[in-house]
């Protein structure tokens, strides 16, 4: 009887190394997401904090 082949994502997720480069990236990718978002809630600066920290006139 002929055997089937294991497919490429069977081979993949058996592969000890290849699932932790995976986790390593939907890890990697998340966070950078993460702290995409954090980056955007962030409001403004006043102006008056502006010209303190860069030294008013």
């Amino acid at each position: 009887m002929a055997e089937e082949q294991a497919g490429f994502i069977e081979k993949l997720l058996d592969n000890p190394i290849a699932l932790l480069i995976m986790s390593n990236a939907v890890l990697l990718v998340v966070y950078f997401l993460w702290g995409l978002v954090e980056i955007e809630s962030i409001g403004p600066i006043p102006n008056a904090l502006k010209e303190i920290i860069l030294g008013g006139k």
